[in-house]
């Protein structure tokens, strides 16, 4: 398993197509690995005063191609790969860890029956993946909430952001691999978790 990251030039037209296309950004980052690999998910972040493009993936990427268009021209590489499954052992039971997730809590035919989804449905969801996935939610909050377009359908997009606690390794390691949520191939489903201190550095 790998951990990776690349620095993203808002300047460039390829960004904004990836920041603003999902089709876009799903064939993109596809690029990244051969086209029968489907076990990847990724996310982007601001972090350290960038934008960057996350991703966990069973194969390392190939990020030469990619960062010709949407990279830093004249900084090679704009990116870092790291072994996710060192990360992943790291992390202790009953540690707290700030977290990041952005996801598509319900698909396309648990939601179309409903004109708006509250808030307070995305939490309940949360609090009970975090009860199947192995870690109890502290404190969080939903960043973001609203409706959005995948594959012609309307589903509801959340971001949440806050602090855990993980009560049963197995279950969490195997939730990060795998991912939260629907349409995961869309930016959806890749939490990111972090102690104070970077995991970058």
């Amino acid at each position: 398993m790998f951990l990776s990251r690349m620095a993203l030039d808002l300047t460039r037209p390829d960004t904004q197509l990836l920041l603003h296309s999902k089709e876009a950004a799903k064939e993109m980052v596809q690029s990244l690995f051969p086209k029968d690999c489907t076990s990847f998910l990724w996310t982007h972040e601001h972090l350290d005063g960038r934008l960057w493009l996350i991703l966990s993936s069973t194969l390392r990427p190939d990020y030469g191609p990619l960062h010709e268009k949407i990279g830093f021209l004249g900084v090679f590489p704009s990116w870092d790969i790291m072994d996710y499954s060192d990360f992943l052992e790291q992390l202790e039971e009953n540690t707290v860890y700030h977290f990041r997730l952005h996801v598509y809590p319900f698909d396309s035919l648990q939601t179309m029956d409903n004109s708006l989804i509250h808030i307070s449905r995305i939490r309940e969801w949360f609090l009970e993946t975090g009860k199947e996935s192995g870690f109890l939610p502290l404190t969080f909050s939903t960043i973001l909430s609203h409706w959005e377009s995948i594959n012609y359908t309307y589903v509801v997009s959340s971001s949440l952001e806050g602090t855990l606690k993980i009560i049963n390794m197995d279950h969490f390691q195997k939730a990060l691999i795998h991912g939260f949520g629907y349409h995961k191939d869309y930016g959806s489903g890749l939490m990111t978790i972090s102690t104070y201190k970077s995991i970058w550095h």
